[in-house]
This record gives structure tokens, C-alpha cells and sequence, in this order.
């Protein structure tokens, strides 16, 4: 029932605006949303695809820009479940909507403030049971060119096994234990004028790590990060977590 494979497109060729602040221009846009399942495996695929020629916006100006992010390997049978719970929450936050039109605003807005707390304590049951193994975040194709110089990037992170949001809690205490649980492989591409040499990115910032977040070469801030045998690598440096 809440599973449309399928893939929706939205292209516009130019959008336009002005007034006496500046100019907004966007061109040649378009947006792609796509869902794939395999029912073989009983798993699916959200994929989200963003990207114009240029957009102008007062001075600064961004050509040839684009992201793709996905969620990949989501059990569908867990999916269909948070979807239905999802809906029936929903559904009844609107019928209380329009029993309270016509009351006091302030009152109103209280009461869907604790309706929507609520909403977050029913729904992380539902959310749980989407943390299975093979479980991927994903950007992707990251561009942009701009005035600085260019963008690039992706990155891909992982569930390497099934877990509970309890299960998570001792990462606070040891993070080394996130080697067990994901899997990461990451690079980006900065230019050094975007961001000033910012000596927080450069430089190490915790016990363990050789490098910073990134490496100057030329004109270009550098950024690799993976998971590899139960190890972290930072920019072909091991680093060492507490």
C-alpha cells in the first residue's frame, strides 16, 4: 500500500524574481525523486536528485550544482509499518486540528505542541525497526562551482548490523564501538578560499587523529575518510579513537 515505485521528475528551464534588494535567478532546475524495491529481497531504495545550470542570488552566483541523496537497503516490511503507523497518527492530529478551529490560538498551539511530543515518543518504535543491517545514508555526486573555486563530495554511511536505539547510549562513553556498528567512506573537495585555511579544519582537534578534517594541496582543501578491518583512516592516517 505505501510502497509507489516509480520515479517523479521536475525540470523548469528559468525562475526569476527581482526587487530592490537584489536578483534571484535559477536556470535550467530539475528534481528527481525515485523509489526502487526489490521484492526479492524485500528491501527498497529512496533517492532524491537535486540540480541547476546556475543559480544567482544578489552577488553570489553557483554554477553547475547538483546532490543525490538516498536512504538504501530499507526493510520494506518495517517501512510499510512506520508508514501506516505514520499515517494513522496523522490523520487523527488533523481531526483534533479542526475540532479545535475556532478556539483560543494560544491554547490550540499547547495542545499540538504536546500532541507532536507525543507523536515522537509512538513513532520511535516504529523507527527502530528501520535499523537493520545493510542500512545506508547516502550523498552522492555533490557539485558546485563557485566564485572560490569548486565542490565536490559524497559520502556513505552504515549500519554493519540490526540495532535498538538503546544499543546506542554507550557510544557516548565509547565511541570506539561505532567501528562495530558502521561503516563510513567519505571525500570532499573545498576550495581553500571558501574557507580561509580555517585552522579547525586543518589541524588535529582530538586525541588520536594525525591529520585535520582536511589537507591543503594547492588550491584545494582535501577531505578521505573510511572504515576499513575495524579501523577508522582519516586522510590515509589512522585515527585512533578513545
Amino acid at each position: 500500500t505505501y510502497i509507489w515505485d516509480g520515479k517523479v521528475t521536475l525540470s523548469t528551464k528559468k525562475i526569476q524574481a527581482e526587487n530592490e534588494k537584489g536578483r534571484f535567478e535559477l536556470s535550467n532546475f530539475n528534481c528527481e525523486y525515485r523509489l526502487d524495491f526489490e521484492k526479492g529481497e524485500k528491501a527498497l531504495s529512496v533517492k532524491a536528485g537535486i540540480g541547476a545550470d546556475k543559480i544567482i542570488g544578489g552577488p553570489n552566483q553557483i554554477k553547475d550544482d547538483f546532490v543525490e541523496i538516498g536512504i538504501n537497503n530499507i526493510d520494506a516490511d518495517s517501512f510499510e509499518e512506520f508508514m501506516e503507523l505514520y499515517s494513522q497518527i496523522m490523520v487523527s492530529i488533523s481531526d483534533e486540528m479542526s475540532e479545535e478551529s475556532g478556539k483560543d490560538p494560544k491554547n490550540v498551539n499547547k495542545d499540538m505542541k504536546k500532541r507532536f511530543t507525543a507523536l515522537g515518543l509512538q513513532m520511535a518504535g516504529a523507527y527502530e525497526k528501520l535499523l537493520k543491517q545493510g542500512l545506508e545514508l547516502q550523498i552522492s555526486g555533490l557539485k558546485a562551482t563557485l566564485p572560490q573555486g569548486r565542490i565536490q563530495g559524497n559520502i556513505s554511511l552504515g549500519l554493519k548490523k540490526d540495532m535498538t536505539m538503546v544499543q546506542f547510549i554507550p557510544l557516548a562513553v565509547q565511541p570506539t564501538l561505532a567501528l562495530d556498528i558502521f561503516s563510513l567512506k567519505s571525500d570532499f573537495i573545498l576550495p581553500v578560499e571558501l574557507i580561509c585555511e580555517n585552522p579547525k579544519l586543518l589541524q588535529p582537534v582530538f586525541p588520536g587523529m594525525m591529520t585535520g578534517l582536511f589537507v591543503k594541496e594547492g588550491d584545494d582543501m582535501i577531505h578521505q575518510a573510511e572504515t576499513r578491518k575495524g579501523k577508522l583512516f582519516l586522510n590515509g592516517q589512522e585515527l585512533r579513537l578513545p
